[in-house]
């Protein structure tokens, strides 16, 4: 190691590798080359797990009380049996045209619109309740 060092100097340790000697490109690896990948690596990770948090974890790592609503459609199949026996037995001459879950602080309700050939119907529930009705419009009035 010590003949090596002797042979070149500390610049040009960490500078780019020689020109082509002889038709080969002499192998170097350079301290610079070795560290410059991982110390990028660590600060793009860290700037990706701040935003990811974007605030809503408090210092223990729980969630804060300002969760923002969470509105996502859903299929029919993922109401909970009770509202879609509901649904199907009240409704049974109507079409679902958009069905979404609400997660506000935890509390889950679920809307959903049904309509056929006269009518628009609006609904809501919870887990715990049954449908209320929302809206009700008829498409004659709609047109207006």
């Amino acid at each position: 190691m010590y003949n090596y060092l002797q042979k070149r100097s500390l610049v040009r340790y960490f500078t780019f590798p020689d020109p082509v000697i002889s038709g080969q490109k002499k192998k170097t690896h350079t301290l610079m080359k070795k560290s410059i990948f991982p110390i990028v690596l660590c600060i793009t990770l860290g700037t990706v797990q701040a935003h990811a948090t974007n605030g809503n974890f408090t210092n223990e790592g729980e969630r804060s009380k300002k969760n923002p609503t969470v509105v996502r459609n859903i299929l029919s199949d993922k109401l909970p049996a009770r509202l879609l026996a509901s649904i199907k037995k009240e409704y049974k001459d109507y079409w679902i045209t958009a069905l979404s879950r609400e997660d506000a602080s935890g509390k889950i309700s679920y809307h959903i619109t049904v309509e056929n050939a006269d009518r628009v119907i609006s609904l809501s529930a919870t887990r715990n309740t049954n449908w209320a009705v929302a809206r009700i419009v008829n498409k004659e009035q709609e047109a207006l």
